[in-house]
């Protein structure tokens, strides 16, 4: 052959080891469940010897149960076919997520409004549509998708929509009420997200509860009602002011006066008020020592191991 010997002996070569390498493992999975066994076993014998592992409780068993057939289809359902292809010693096993996952290791945890994408009511809260209506009032544990951060006349605000979304468009809330996190609710196990929501639930209910409380033992005091009557005295007359578009300076300073004076009968009334229930403390409930708020923290604390961290 001269000087063609080796271009052809290469050409060869290369050819048949690609026919092997492509058909290989369907040749492999037509062939006598026996004889796959057998070379797999030579082949496991053969590499162990360089490398020095023990295989012998690797060598599979005899099987005399299986029927053999030119093609064993039914073998393979019920065994893996052998894949002359893959070492299946170098498949990675698969690992079944860990439930005990921190939120911080799943890309949760608390944040400012501007880098927060998501958050939950701390707190029972009045939600308004863009333009400052009211539309609903809700308890804490609400979990709600941040769209962006508004400043408006009673304070900055946060709009976007609740999780899952039950009205169309988005609405706001107060920026105080809510617990701002990173990620979305879904990053968190179904354990963590139960808990997050039952712990600011759990907390809401605990403060109205406190609430009644306090305003049941003010009604004790001899100036709670004055008090109340003339703060919506007082709000009254600041309505009236918005409108009185047309009105003459001297109407504007008498109303001015009056609203003055209102301010401070309201502030006297106040103090009087906390004078009060400070020289009857003794009399008044303590909620922290109430049995059935104690029940409700008691709950709350169950739910706290799995978030702790997304907690303020």
């Amino acid at each position: 052959m001269g000087k063609f010997f080796w271009p052809i002996y290469i050409a060869v070569a290369s050819v048949s080891g690609a026919l092997v390498w492509r058909f290989s493992p369907a040749l492999g999975r037509c062939l006598p469940p026996g004889v796959r066994r057998t070379i797999c076993n030579a082949v496991d014998s053969t590499t162990a010897c360089f490398s020095g592992d023990d295989v012998h409780d690797k060598l599979a068993p005899p099987d005399t149960t299986a029927q053999e057939a030119d093609c064993p289809d039914t073998v393979a359902q019920a065994r893996a076919p052998l894949d002359f292809g893959r070492d299946k010693r170098d498949t990675p096993r698969e690992t079944a997520p860990d439930p005990n996952r921190p939120p911080a290791k799943r890309g949760v945890f608390p944040v400012d409004s501007i880098h927060a994408s998501w958050g939950v009511l701390t707190r029972t809260t009045s939600v308004e549509d863009l333009d400052g209506t009211v539309v609903a009032r809700l308890s804490g544990g609400r979990f709600f998708k941040i769209e962006k951060t508004i400043s408006t006349p009673s304070g900055p605000m946060i709009v976007g929509k609740f999780l899952p979304q039950k009205r169309p468009g988005n609405v706001r809330i107060p920026l105080g009420n809510l617990n701002c996190l990173t990620g979305a609710p879904s990053y968190l196990s179904t354990n963590q997200q139960t808990c997050l929501r039952m712990y600011y639930q759990l907390t809401d209910e605990a403060e109205r509860f406190k609430g009644k409380l306090m305003v049941k033992a003010a009604g004790k005091s001899p100036y709670q009602q004055a008090a109340a009557d003339a703060l919506n005295e007082l709000e009254a007359k600041e309505r009236s002011v918005k409108k009185l578009k047309t009105a003459d300076s001297d109407t504007r300073r008498k109303i001015t006066y009056e609203i003055s004076q209102l301010r401070e009968k309201l502030a006297s009334l106040n103090q009087k008020h906390k004078d009060w229930k400070a020289e009857h403390a003794a009399e008044l409930p303590d909620p922290e020592k109430d049995p059935a708020y104690l029940e409700i923290l008691r709950k709350r604390e169950s739910y706290v191991a799995p978030i702790q961290d997304l907690l303020f």
